[in-house]
């Protein structure tokens, strides 16, 4: 009697085992746009604040420039995996793959007067 439904160990392993491989690689690629964009946003607000102050000067109000000293960003990459009876059918036979996954970020900026 064959069993259709049922994933061997071999094939959950081999799932797992890419999920881990990528998990890998994402993170250069979340770090490279993290990065990029984060320079960016210094930079435009760089170019507003000098703007700001080339009115104030021309209005003779005191210039005032505020800096960001420090970026410190955190990845969090999780995967998960699993299985479970399916809701259909003969559930005592078939069992369906869970795979889920979330990536966050949590940067601390320090800004300097």
């Amino acid at each position: 009697m064959k069993n259709f439904g049922v994933p061997s160990a071999w094939f959950s392993l081999a799932i797992v085992s890419c999920l881990l491989v990528l998990s890998g690689c994402l993170s250069p690629i979340t770090l490279t746009r993290a990065v990029i964009a984060y320079d960016e946003a210094i930079t435009e607000s760089q170019s507003k604040q000098l703007l700001v102050n080339i009115a104030r000067a021309q209005h003779h109000q005191p210039i005032h420039f505020t800096g960001v000293s420090n970026v410190a960003a955190t990845f969090d990459f999780r995967f998960t995996a699993g299985a479970t009876p399916a809701l259909t059918g003969d559930a005592s036979r078939t069992i369906l793959p869970v795979i889920g996954g979330s990536v966050a970020e949590n940067p601390t900026i320090s800004i300097a007067p």
